[in-house]
């Protein structure tokens, strides 16, 4: 039988597990001011930041000479339960790794933070052309022709200029892509 503080019990676990289970998942992308020297892409200071990253509540980051994006995931618990709290948390992270990696001062261009009822551990990750290519064993230029058909996902955000295609939309193509070798036959012609 349930009695008032049987029930009242119930919901502040309800509540508890609720809250503990919550995720956030944070995207920054910080540019460099125009007049601003460019950061070499072998530059130890962006190997460093995605080093910072990798072993930070499963921090990514993707960077050009320009600029970088940074993502990762906020779970709820110590004082984060609410989206607000959760981008304040977030963005502190990332200062402190771009401060602890002796990052350049950039704008801080585009921030978001999407609530996620489950861990959104596939959505974190993104995946430039480069990574892209790797990952389904194709070259950049089968890339671009897949680009162009209606099928193929299209990017989920950018860093600057270069696409960012989230990983959980890319496992999505690659369980229904059907690959086919070789060149498409001409109309008309004959093979014998």
């Amino acid at each position: 039988m349930y009695t008032l503080d049987n029930c009242q019990e119930l919901w502040l676990t309800y509540l508890f597990v609720k809250i503990s289970t919550d995720w956030w998942r944070y995207i920054a992308e910080y540019r460099l001011a125009d007049d601003d020297p460019a950061v070499a892409v072998d530059d130890v200071r962006l190997t460093t930041l995605s080093g910072i990253m990798a072993t930070c509540r499963e921090g990514l980051s993707v960077m050009d000479e320009r600029g970088w994006t940074i993502s990762l995931v906020i779970g709820a618990g110590n004082g984060v339960h609410q989206l607000i709290e959760a981008t304040s948390a977030a963005r502190q992270i990332v200062i402190d790794a771009l401060r602890d990696a002796k990052m350049p001062v950039a704008a801080l261009v585009r921030e978001e933070t999407d609530h996620a009822p489950s861990h959104p551990r596939e959505a974190t990750a993104l995946l430039d052309g480069a990574a892209l290519c790797t990952r389904l064993a194709i070259s950049r230029q089968r890339l671009h022709q897949l680009r162009q058909t209606e099928w193929f996902p299209a990017p989920t955000t950018s860093a600057g200029a270069r696409p960012l295609w989230s990983a959980r939309d890319i496992d999505a193509f690659e369980a229904t892509w059907v690959r086919r070798s070789g060149r498409k036959p001409h109309r008309g012609s004959v093979r014998l």
